[in-house]
């Protein structure tokens, strides 16, 4: 999650409840976000909780950072940091990595390829879901692909917020409805 111009009334924090809202019975998942104003270029966990389904434990956590301010998006190291937490923590054999951003990274020392690198020997695959229009689509897009995961755009975070829960036997199914919703 990140500051955004395109997200003013904060849309994206209930963007990622509906997501976890829309886990499968088998399915789990992590949260994390960019880091705050002043703090390092880590993904933020919270191992404590760790991967949940459902996400309500994180819920009173997601709203707090509504209030927060945002520093940028250290997109590779970020995600780096998710692929790692996901390869190390996640039980599902099925792993992904979930990337809601505007696509603009900024303080990574990482690459691109390190982000592929990352994912292709774990075996976690990254989807993108680009929000706003100064989205970077071919990067996310390359992210995406080069990992076997998907790229999505949402022109703002609302996007997001209209999918609604349905039964999914799985978390590529559930992102699979995600990514028609966008494309509508």
């Amino acid at each position: 999650l990140f500051r955004s111009t395109v997200d003013p009334a904060g849309s994206r924090f209930q963007a990622v409840k509906t997501f976890f809202n829309a886990l499968g019975p088998s399915d789990n998942a992590m949260f994390g976000y960019f880091p705050l104003s002043g703090g390092s270029p880590d993904m933020q966990f919270y191992p404590a909780i760790g991967f949940v389904n459902p996400g309500t434990p994180y819920y009173s956590l997601i709203d707090g950072l509504s209030k927060k301010t945002f520093a940028g998006t250290p997109l590779y190291n970020a995600t780096i940091e998710a692929i790692n937490e996901t390869s190390s923590r996640a039980t599902n054999s099925n792993k992904a990595v979930v990337v809601f951003t505007d696509g603009k990274n900024t303080g990574s020392a990482a690459t691109l390829d390190q982000v592929v690198a990352a994912a292709t020997s774990k075996s976690v695959k990254v989807y993108t879901v680009g929000l706003g229009t100064g989205t970077n689509p071919q990067t996310l897009a390359e992210m995406a692909h080069r990992t076997g995961g998907i790229a999505m755009h949402a022109s703002d975070a609302t996007q997001l917020v209209s999918f609604r829960s349905e039964e999914h036997t799985s978390e590529l199914q559930s992102l699979r409805h995600l990514v028609c919703r966008l494309l509508l």
